[in-house]
């Protein structure tokens, strides 16, 4: 029990347990949690979320936020040349992990 009280005590992870679980739409989550980071002294420039979707024509969604820029969103859709852009890319080795994991 006291390992969990002195979880609590660290702002970010305070408000992950609390007001984040309350903010449903994904670009609204990420600014708030750049800005939570930066204020408890995290010097945080850039942070980049993706998910895969079970989905033909999309194969994941991807928040970007960037200091002083907001956040953006984008959606991977499939098409031709898609295979090749990502065999190079870091995001299929972690997308392939995170499948053989689930």
């Amino acid at each position: 029990m006291e390992k969990l009280a002195a979880r609590d005590e660290h702002p970010v992870i305070r408000w992950l347990m609390t007001e984040a679980r309350r903010r449903t739409d994904a670009s609204d989550f990420l600014e708030a949690f750049a800005h939570e980071l930066r204020a408890a002294g995290v010097d945080v420039a850039r942070i980049t979320t993706g998910v895969p979707i079970l989905h033909p024509q999309i194969f994941s969604f991807s928040g970007l936020w960037q200091f002083g820029k907001g956040t953006t969103e984008r959606l991977y859709r499939s098409g031709p040349g898609f295979a090749a852009a990502m065999s190079n890319s870091p995001i299929r080795i972690a997308s392939t992990a995170v499948s053989i994991v689930a």
